[in-house]
């Protein structure tokens, strides 16, 4: 297909590279979203076997 047939998703050049760029952004925003849940979830887990180990050390 010659370049110049291809399809263009409007007349303005700038708006594909900026709905692009919007799209990287938003997946890099999930990806830390979920990356900080997930240690949150780690960190308390291990806070609760940490405290529960202690209890049963002092019996």
């Amino acid at each position: 297909m010659p370049i110049d047939d291809r399809p263009r998703m409007s007349a303005n050049p700038g708006s594909g590279t900026t709905l692009s760029r919007a799209t990287v952004i938003a997946f890099e925003s999930r990806f830390w979203l979920f990356w900080m849940m997930k240690t949150i979830n780690r960190v308390i887990r291990f806070v609760i076997v940490w405290m529960i180990s202690c209890r049963v050390s002092e019996k």
